[in-house]
């Protein structure tokens, strides 16, 4: 065998070689992943579902159930909470809900519970979504619900005239409302251009207590700094995040600074020198324009 076909033949020795390896890697990096998958699948599925809740009052005392196949023992995280689109929680920016857990336990045909009793009392007037969440398996559902005033009854808020204020001005507001007594009220005084950033030009959100009034009313009182406003035409929104109830109020913001007196009709001697020194003047122009042919 000559020497070129030796090597032609080792080489195809090592070609067979490096195949016959490579078939096996591969086979075997194939057969680990499908008996990683088949052990993921083989786990099973777990789910939760919330039983219909309904429209609640302020103040009921309810109890929310679901149905699921989570073992029994495991803890399902419960939050309750404002809708993200809904309600006076937008213009506040302030979390208020329910947060718990509960325990599976044995329910009826094959299938398991939890329950989970609810204070309405210490939710506000909104629409609400209720999340469950298993700690132990993977399961979640969700589910909503709305919290109604406690009975028919229509609260208002009316903000007392204000008036036009300058720049710098402090000064208080004062409003009339059937609210109760200790209720929560955002105050907030913005611009009232439509299409303007709220807080441009300046701005003011705080929250103040419903106290007792004249008459039978109740009141709202809350102190304003107009120091960095800008003149503008502001607009006062009073809003309960407990009751439906809100109240507006239009004031203009002026500025500062006092307009300027009107002329004087009596010219000083200054004024009356330079006045004859611009017809002079005027007058020598016109000659020399006159003079060169300019006319």
């Amino acid at each position: 065998m000559t020497p070129f076909r030796v090597t032609l033949a080792l080489m195809l020795v090592m070609v067979a070689v490096l195949l016959a390896a490579g078939s096996a890697g591969v086979s075997g990096i194939i057969q680990a992943t499908s008996e990683k998958n088949s052990t993921q699948s083989g786990t099973g599925t777990y789910w939760i579902k919330i039983d219909p809740i309904g429209d609640k009052h302020r103040g009921d005392q309810f109890i929310l159930t679901s149905t699921t196949n989570l073992p029994v023992g495991d803890d399902v995280r419960i939050q309750i909470y404002s809708g993200p689109n809904h309600g006076p929680k937008n213009r506040s920016y302030r979390f208020y809900g329910i947060i718990g857990t509960a325990k599976v336990t044995k329910g009826s045909e094959d299938l398991n519970k939890t329950v989970f009793d609810v204070d309405s009392s210490k939710l506000k007037v909104d629409e609400y979504l209720v999340q469950e969440d298993a700690m132990q398996n993977y399961a979640s559902n969700v589910a909503l619900f709305n919290v109604l005033n406690a009975t028919n009854q229509q609260y208002w808020i009316k903000i007392n005239p204000i008036g036009d204020r300058k720049v710098g001005d402090k000064f208080t507001i004062t409003a009339t409302t059937n609210l109760s007594v200790g209720d929560e009220v955002l105050c907030e005084v913005h611009t009232s251009e439509r299409f303007s950033v709220p807080w441009w030009g300046g701005h003011i959100s705080q929250y103040v207590n419903v106290t007792n009034g004249d008459g039978g009313l109740n009141k709202t009182i809350f102190d304003v700094d107009l120091s960095g406003f800008r003149p503008d035409e502001m607009v006062v929104i009073e809003s309960s995040e407990q009751k439906v109830a809100t109240g507006s109020e239009v004031f203009n913001i002026l500025d500062k600074q006092t307009p300027a007196s009107p002329p004087s009709k009596t010219q000083s001697p200054v004024s009356v020198i330079g006045t004859c020194g611009a017809i002079i003047g005027a007058g020598l122009g016109v000659s020399i324009m006159k003079k060169q042919g300019g006319w």
